[in-house]
Parts: structure tokens; sequence; C-alpha cells
């Protein structure tokens, strides 16, 4: 159900933050940072969409806004954490727990 809710968004329109009711609720993204993205959004939201081919070009679009490493809205330590373990799921080298 969320990917399907931030497919028919996109990636290049995502917010900071949204209400139950799936308003756009920005928090950082307002005045002249209206443009910056964020990666504890748009990180999940691509891994999330892994689960059906159907969003491939969504994740697609996600991997490549958090390749560059500037989705950074709320400071670098959240955002960049979000970064990283949605990066490593996306390109398979999270640790599998399973495995250990």
């Amino acid at each position: 159900m969320t990917s399907k809710f931030f497919n028919g968004i996109t990636v290049a329109k995502m917010v900071d933050g949204y209400d139950l009711n799936g308003t756009p609720r920005a928090q950082y993204q307002t005045g002249d940072k209206a443009q910056i993205q964020s990666s504890a959004f748009i990180g999940p939201a691509g891994v999330g969409a892994m689960s059906n081919a159907t969003y491939q070009s969504f994740v697609n679009d996600a991997y490549g806004v958090l390749i560059t490493g500037k989705a950074l809205v709320g400071g670098t330590y959240y955002d960049e954490s979000w970064m990283v373990l949605s990066l490593l799921m996306m390109t398979a080298n999270f640790l599998d727990y399973t495995a250990i």
C-alpha cells in the first residue's frame, strides 16, 4: 500500500512528511529548501518498492537520488543513516542475519 502511494507521488515530488490521510506535511522543505529531499523518506520507500517489479522505475529513481548523497533535509546524521541502510539493501550488501 505504501509503495503504491509513493509511486503515485514520484520520487521527485516526495516531501519529508505526510499526514495519515496522505496530505503532504513538509517539515524542512520550505522556502529556499523546497527542492531538497530526505533520505529518511526516499530510502525506505525505495526499499519497500523492491517487493514488486511494478515499482522498478520508482526504485531506480530512489536509488538515483540516494547515491548522490545530497538528500539531507533534516540533518546529516539521521538522513545519512537512512541513506546508508537503504543503499545497502538496494545493492544487496545488507548483512543477512539469517545466514549467521
